[in-house]
């Protein structure tokens, strides 16, 4: 497969690519970097590719795979850095300025979610997926999903109040 076959069959692609990405990872730059690791696999393999039945399924399975990877490293650092980094650092009046935007403060909460919950919380409350869906992309049980879910929107609706409230 040369380049001109490449970029017609998996440029299609690219916008769903990071879509999907984009609800399992944060932020924007790891997407990016995800999809740019998935293309880089795919053209290092990109003679077997002609033997893939569904292409589109292959490719979005390989951008799963690539994101929960790089969660998982993130999630590790994430619990070194833990125990210097805690919820007041919201409490500062330079970030209640960067942050006066609910948006934004709903964001960064989430993004503290622990990977799994984090994944499900925007694949559903973002992206629009239904349970079923979440539950076949991440090769979970429908119920797993529903309750991480529900712990995830209990976490974010808690730190969210405690924060407006200047509860911490």
């Amino acid at each position: 497969m040369d380049k001109k076959d490449f970029n017609l069959k998996l440029l299609p692609y690219q916008a769903k690519m990071f879509r999907f990405a984009r609800s399992l990872i944060s932020p924007q730059e790891e997407a990016e970097d995800v999809v740019q690791d998935v293309y880089l696999k795919l053209w290092n393999n990109r003679q077997s590719l002609r033997k893939i039945q569904n292409l589109e399924s292959y490719i979005m399975r390989a951008v799963k795979n690539t994101a929960l990877n790089k969660l998982n490293k993130m999630g590790r650092i994430w619990e070194e850095l833990e125990g210097s980094q805690d919820i007041q650092d919201f409490n500062t009046p330079e970030t209640w300025t960067e942050l006066n935007d609910t948006k934004k403060l709903i964001a960064m909460i989430v993004d503290r979610l622990p990977p799994r919950q984090r994944s499900i919380f925007r694949l559903r409350e973002i992206e629009y997926y239904e349970i079923e869906a979440i539950a076949k992309l991440l090769e979970l049980d429908p119920n797993n999903v529903k309750v991480n879910l529900s712990i995830a929107r209990k976490k974010v609706k808690e730190t969210f109040y405690k924060i407006v409230r200047h509860e911490v």
